[in-house]
């Protein structure tokens, strides 16, 4: 396995309340574990700003989110 295989790895199981899956080498993660239209947690938002800062890019999928 190689380093930087292993550092991605590493970082994905620093998260404690949701899962980050690495979507490539360097941009982007697919964000899992957490339903963002109930979300009220500040820790879990804390985890997904820290995931933000480090993939640049984030993927909810199958969000039901209602316009404002």
């Amino acid at each position: 396995m190689g380093s930087s295989l292993a550092s991605e790895r590493a970082a994905v199981a620093a998260y404690k309340s949701i899962s980050v899956e690495p979507l490539s080498g360097t941009l982007g993660a697919e964000v899992g574990g957490v339903d963002l239209a109930t979300l009220r947690d500040d820790a879990v938002w804390s985890e997904i700003l820290r995931a933000f800062a480090e993939h640049s890019v984030l993927v909810f999928r199958n969000q039901p989110l209602e316009p404002a």
